[in-house]
């Protein structure tokens, strides 16, 4: 019979909500994710790349006497006359070979005349004293560098679409080519455009030319190069770029139901916000845009004065529009606190601001953050804001932008905004518009991955028993859902057959009722009677196990059967939604986002309990270890596996791995998931088994990903050997980030030293066309042979979505559009490549 922990007070820190009044349970916390892996590698480097030469610094100039050229100075010498007989002579052994002037020594002072239009010399005058019977002392040197002052040069102003990459040339003078360093800079204070890119095109000595890669934002942005000499004389060339943003007509309307991490380039000028479909509780449409205090590179913002005041985070700007004439224009939006994010606290905020005339920003709205004294489970619903837009701000070029305020560090004070809009004929928070709120559930149950052998060997209520579906009304009248949203759900096999499909208007269906009340959600699940789930059963069960993946898409389809019901194109976007489940040779249960992270205390496991339906082998694990604010230093993970029923009684593995965050390999991301394959195979029985990690002795405990929108409780626990506890909190559920890697699986260690590696070697394949509309070829490295080659296509949670063998080519038909990881490996290596579906 276990014995219970010690009760400790409980702490709970978290992205989903900052708690403090759970019951205690143990000494397990539950924080916020404090940033997030790299969302898209930089286009050539979000950040100022590295391929720089030697950055210049300041020389210590104090041995020298400076002078300008034309100038002329005397200074008095003091060269050693010890032991020297009276009366004492000068003499100066170079004067008349000197490179920066003139040098003529009177007694013991020197006279140098610099040379008029010089551009930079240096002298060393030897200066000797003699005694009277001819003994000379050793000569004292004189350091005089004659050097002109820093001159700036303007380069042809460039203008430039946004995102736009082009060629900054530096003049090849002569000057420029015997530059010793050279340093790259942004030096327009004033614009706002963050996640613009510069960087040097070449290692080369005479190569001082640089690419300019525009961020979104209009304006005139300016970059300088300062090349030095040796002995410090820089010289700047100036550029100054211009974004051309072009405006746009109303009506203005994005619900960020568009596949993709960041806003849409021809809506928005920023890209600090993250667009997800995880984050928000009952949004009103699919998608929405979280401000989270991150930056677009996924890392936190610097703490201003110490934590102790808040600051504007992410911003997310409009792009410019046409207002003039546009009489009883209004904006609206709707706003969430929290949702499965950090509380915003009440000196938190979130801000609404309009573009002036005279380019300042006005505030229009502030909403402040939610008290603390509520409890950590309440549901902060959507809420609606509308701010008409007095005649001042009616002109062409009229900007608005939203903003948070927070004072903390890392992914907190989570607000989330949804369905903004902007327009004359449509100008209050209603729209005509019945929206999907959601993706498509796992069809899996409890798994979100299983091999097939597994799942044809297994019960058959692998098979969810219902999904769910909702949607939102956005109208201010009910809709009749029966007769204005025919739809259908439709799950695509192996073979790209339609398994199942029904509509999901029937009241018999998924219990939703006839018409949908104005501003209202319905949410329904697949009636226990309809024969769906069971038929897509039936075709794994009948599906002959060839090892490769198998596929599983699910589809959600509004079709509009009235023009007038279509305020935007955009708004299609929430229409149809879909998922993809993968059986393949890894156990899940998580849906690939992490919302949060567990912590336990030393010498404490954190375990998550899976079933093996057939005998099989563990080859290792994959799991989620969140970006931290702070180091793990050098701490390994040690990984353990047991076998027991309903508690853990027998360890079968414990090893030690160095822990590798997915950010710290560049182009090893795969949704957030390191990877560790151990020495050798776990032999699985038939039955349970466990798999997590035990908190070994260390300054900072390591965070496992946490995934809120799943719930896997009855299958956590954490403690030690005869001390098993169950890991609740409370109301709060989801689904530790572990899965079990088995027999067939054939990756890799995440490694850094295998991404260096990699870089060195260059990428195993050439993928074209990127992007792609669906089909995508290949083409080959030098040595590399197709025989051996495997590519694997992950979606951005992870999972697994194509596979294929020794094949030139991989077709993206059928997946939406957004960006996908292609793993390439031929068995001793492996290479990714960033894939974007249009």
């Amino acid at each position: 019979m276990s014995r219970r922990l010690p009760r400790p007070d409980f702490r709970l820190f978290w992205l989903c909500a900052l708690v403090f009044a759970l019951a205690p349970l143990g000494a397990q916390t539950f924080h916020p994710l404090e940033g997030y892996d790299e969302l898209l590698p930089p286009a050539n480097g979000k950040r100022t790349s590295p391929r720089s030469k030697v950055v210049c610094e300041e020389l210590d100039l104090s041995a020298f006497t400076v002078i300008r050229p034309g100038e002329r100075i005397e200074q008095v010498v003091r060269p050693d006359t010890f032991m020297l007989e009276t009366p004492v002579t000068y003499s100066c052994g170079n004067c008349g070979a000197v490179n920066g002037g003139s040098a003529i020594p009177r007694g013991d002072t020197l006279i140098y005349e610099a040379t008029e239009a010089i551009e930079e010399r240096a002298d060393t005058i030897m200066i000797r004293a003699c005694g009277a019977d001819g003994e000379c002392n050793d000569p004292t040197p004189i350091f005089i560098l004659v050097q002109r002052e820093a001159a700036q040069q303007e380069l042809p102003a460039r203008n430039v679409a946004p995102g736009e990459e082009i060629t900054v040339e530096i003049p090849d003078d002569p000057f420029a080519r015997k530059a010793a360093c050279r340093a790259i800079e942004a030096c327009a204070p004033d614009y706002p455009g963050r996640e613009r890119a510069f960087f040097f095109d070449s290692f080369q000595r005479d190569g001082n030319d640089f690419t300019y890669v525009a961020a979104r934002y209009g304006g005139t942005d300016a970059i300088c190069v300062r090349l030095c000499t040796e002995f410090g004389l820089c010289d700047t060339y100036r550029t100054e770029i211009t974004v051309d943003r072009p405006t746009r007509g109303l009506p203005f309307l994005d619900d960020f139901s568009a596949p993709g991490f960041r806003p849409l380039a021809d809506l928005w000028q920023d890209e600090d916000v993250l667009i997800n479909r995880t984050l928000a509780q009952l949004p009103v449409s699919v998608g929405v845009a979280t401000f989270d205090a991150v930056d677009s590179d996924g890392g936190p913002y610097p703490a201003v004065g110490g934590g102790r005041r808040t600051a504007v985070r992410d911003y997310l700007t409009s792009t410019p529009l046409e207002l003039a004439g546009q009489n009883g224009a209004a904006l609206s939006f709707y706003v969430q606190p929290r949702g499965l994010g950090n509380r915003p606290e009440v000196q938190d905020s979130f801000l609404v601001e309009f573009l002036a005339p005279g380019g300042q920003w006005r505030l229009m709205l502030a909403v402040p953050g939610q008290p603390t004294t509520e409890g950590f489970d309440t549901l902060y619903p959507f809420t609606p804001y509308n701010i008409p837009l007095a005649d001042e701000f009616l002109y062409d070029g009229f900007s608005f932008r939203f903003s948070n305020k927070s004072g903390e560090s890392g992914a907190v004070d989570m607000w989330h905004l949804d369905y903004v809009k902007l327009d004359r004929t449509s100008n209050t928070a209603t729209t005509n518009d019945v929206a999907i709120i959601g993706e498509p559930g796992p069809i899996l149950g409890p798994f979100t991955s299983i091999p097939l052998r597994h799942f044809q060997a297994g019960p058959d209520d692998l098979a969810q028993p219902s999904v769910s579906f909702g949607i939102f009304n956005l109208g201010d009248e009910a809709s009749p859902l029966s007769s204005d949203k025919p739809s259908t759900i439709a799950v695509f096999g192996k073979d790209r057959i339609s398994i199942a499909n029904e509509s999901v208007t029937k009241e018999s269906t998924f219990g939703l009722v006839g018409n949908v009340l104005p501003q209202v959600h319905e949410v329904g699940e697949l009636s226990l009677g309809w024969d769906g789930l069971a038929r897509v059963t039936g075709y794994l069960k009948d599906l002959p196990d060839d090892g490769e993946p198998v596929e599983l898409t699910t589809v959600y389809e509004i079709l509009p059967d009235r023009e007038d019901f279509q305020l935007s194109p955009v708004i299609d976007d929430n229409n149809e939604v879909s998922s993809t489940t993968v059986l393949d040779e890894y156990m899940a249960l998580d849906d690939g986002s992490a919302e949060g992270f567990i912590e336990v205390p030393e010498e404490t496991s954190l375990l998550q309990r899976y079933t093996a339906y057939v005998e099989d082998e563990l080859k290792g694990i994959q799991l989620r270890i969140p970006r931290s604010l702070g180091s793990y230093d050098d701490q390994p993970i040690q990984l353990v596996v047991y076998a027991g029923d309903t508690l853990p009684t027998d360890l079968l593995y414990e090893a030690s791995f160095p822990i590798v965050l997915p950010e710290d390999v560049a182009d090893d991301s795969l949704g957030g998931f390191t990877t560790y394959i151990f020495d050798e195979p776990v032999p699985l029985a038939v039955g349970s088994f466990f798999v997590g990690f035990r908190q070994t002795r260390a300054p900072r405990n390591i965070g496992i990903g946490f995934d809120r929108n799943i719930n896997s409780e009855d299958r956590q626990l954490f403690g030690a050997p005869g001390n098993w506890q169950i890991l609740r909190f409370g109301r709060v559920t989801g689904t530790l980030m572990f899965r079990p890697l088995l027999e067939g699986y054939d990756g890799f260690t995440t490694s850094t030293d295998d991404a260096s590696e990699a870089a060195a070697a260059g990428k195993l394949v050439e993928v074209y066309p990127n992007p792609t509309s669906g089909p995508l070829n290949l083409r080959l490295r030098a040595g590399i042979s197709q025989e051996r080659l495997e590519l694997r296509l992950y979606g951005s949670t992870g999972a697994l979505l194509r596979y294929g063998r020794a094949q030139d080519r991989m077709d993206l038909t059928g997946l939406p559009a957004g960006f996908y990881t292609l793993e390439a490996s031929d068995g001793r290596r492996r290479s990714y490549h960033k894939v974007i579906r249009q």
